[in-house]
């Protein structure tokens, strides 16, 4: 996508779109529906993660920076099983020397839990 600004937004609708923004036009790019309302969501160099009204992350594979995967990996309850909806998302990504991406999230909850992991995904 050159010659513009990639925006990716999330909805309650439970839509993710990617929008190209050029010469003051936006024109959109890709969507997904999740299933549930995206709540936060943060885009990282290959992935867009979001958080969902039902408890859950949606990973959704990013194909030159604004075309998603149609089939997004859902990361059930991630507070807990009985938590609230994911209310906010921090990503930090790197790579080790071994070359391989680490991937480390925190979760906060509508009910207040926060939660700090390492994300193992293979997109």
């Amino acid at each position: 996508m050159s010659g513009g600004s990639v925006l990716i937004a999330g909805f309650a609708t439970g839509q993710v779109s990617s929008f190209l923004l050029h010469d003051r036009n936006l024109s959109p790019i890709s969507e997904v529906y999740l299933g549930s309302p995206v709540r936060c969501l943060v885009v990282d160099d290959d992935c867009v993660i979001a958080g969902c009204a039902d408890g859950g992350l949606r990973v959704i594979p990013l194909e030159k920076r604004a075309f998603f995967d149609s089939k997004p990996k859902w990361c059930k309850s991630v507070n807990e099983k009985s938590a609230t909806g994911v209310s906010s998302l921090s990503v930090s990504s790197f790579y080790n020397s071994s070359g391989e991406k680490r991937r480390f999230c925190a979760t906060g909850a509508d009910d207040g839990t926060v939660v700090l992991y390492e994300m193992s995904l293979s997109l």
